[in-house]
């Protein structure tokens, strides 16, 4: 299922990777997770977000938006 028209669904995969990142408690994101975070937030809401971006405000913004994503997902 899909939330609303405009957003694709995650891959099983990244569903997975997402549940692992959303259980630990983790209150940074190194250099490979903020990658692969910001690649499943690009394919999900067809956006085009900096994978290399240092702003940690976009960062955190992106993370707010995959957990909401996600919550109404499962």
């Amino acid at each position: 299922m899909c939330i609303r028209d405009s957003t694709k669904c995650v891959s099983e995969e990244d569903f997975n990777y997402l549940n692992k990142f959303f259980s630990g408690s983790t209150t940074s994101v190194n250099h490979e997770t903020k990658i692969r975070i910001i690649g499943i937030y690009n394919y999900v809401f067809s956006a085009n977000e900096n994978k290399t971006t240092s702003c940690s405000s976009c960062v955190s913004k992106i993370v707010k938006q995959l957990k909401k994503y996600l919550d109404i997902y499962k």
